[in-house]
């Protein structure tokens, strides 16, 4: 009986580490965004692409708004796992979530 106490102390440990360290990856992750050179727009569009596009594009991913804002914006959509759009090129506009469940199984 206690080995079993023992093994659920051991797996609830674990899970409550995982949370610091999933907050580290991503506020880690947003910290190295912010800090690349460039606008992140620029990765997304071509001298081609409208002034009016590319102003509904900032709109849409609250690139206008301040720092803290969007990182307080991205920690509440983590919390909640919505991962946002892909903007990767051969899934462009696909949610995160699909992507993810599709490869899931392969791993």
């Amino acid at each position: 009986m206690t080995a079993e106490v023992d093994v659920w102390k051991l797996v609830g440990a674990r899970l409550l580490m995982v949370v610091p360290l999933l907050w580290c990856v991503a506020t880690g992750t947003f910290a190295l965004v912010e800090l690349a050179p460039g606008e992140p727009m620029d990765l997304w569009v071509d001298e081609h692409t409208t002034p009016e596009l590319r102003a509904a594009l900032v709109d849409k991913y609250c690139l206008d708004c301040p720092v803290h804002e969007r990182y307080v914006a991205m920690m509440s959509r983590l919390v909640v796992l919505d991962f946002g759009r892909s903007m990767s090129v051969g899934r462009r506009d696909r949610p995160v979530v699909e992507l993810i469940e599709e490869a899931l199984p392969q791993t």
